[in-house]
């Protein structure tokens, strides 16, 4: 029975994300990681050949010259309300560390840490009436399609192109439940060691 309950529950869901069109949404980014992944590919073998950028000695380089408490901080801060900085850079400094997968553990959990505080600033934010106003109708579209995919966009947020911290920030404004969102945001995971063993493992390879 409770198998037979897991079935229908989740046929439930994907007959209502179907008509929601999540789906669509899953496939749009989607398509955008791997168009992302290929750039990025393609343009580190230009940069090689053309003897511009040398992965083994800067990826050394950046270990040596940046400490870890620093970089981690960078991080927070980055991944608070905007993400200024791509986590792939964060996770090519982590690589010729002697850990470098226990490395780009603390660093994820620098950016799920940023995605709780942009959730609350989030919450603060929409307790002023005039910058309610201001972000409701800036982030309009991303409202919407947060109340339309609900927790589905969170995840999608943690591994894909969207701007992860700005949608945490929109969960606390629309009033998303916390520990939903936490135990949402912990896909966050995925994104950084899906980076981490790509990286870590093609500079084995170069």
């Amino acid at each position: 029975m409770p198998l037979k309950k897991l079935i229908d529950r989740t046929h439930v869901y994907h007959v209502y994300y179907r008509r929601k069109g999540a789906y669509s949404l899953i496939k749009e980014n989607a398509v955008k990681i791997i168009i992302g992944t290929v750039v990025i590919v393609g343009l580190i073998i230009l940069l090689k050949k053309l003897d511009i950028f040398h992965p083994e000695q800067d990826a050394q380089y950046l270990k040596e010259h940046f400490n870890p408490i620093p970089v981690h901080l960078m991080l927070l801060l980055s991944e608070i309300c905007i993400g200024l900085v791509p986590p792939p850079i964060f996770i090519f400094w982590a690589a010729k560390f002697e850990s470098p997968y226990l490395m780009v553990f603390t660093l994820s959990l620098m950016s799920i840490l940023g995605g709780v505080i942009s959730f609350f600033i989030g919450r603060w934010l929409h307790s002023f009436p005039k910058i309610k106003k201001w972000v409701d109708e800036k982030y309009k579209k991303q409202f919407d399609t947060l109340k339309r995919f609900g927790g589905l966009l969170i995840v999608v947020s943690t591994v894909s192109p969207i701007s992860f911290p700005t949608v945490a920030m929109i969960a606390g404004i629309v009033g998303f439940p916390f520990k939903t969102y936490f135990f949402l945001s912990l896909a966050r995971f995925i994104k950084f060691y899906g980076w981490a063993f790509a990286i870590i493992e093609g500079l084995s390879l170069l």
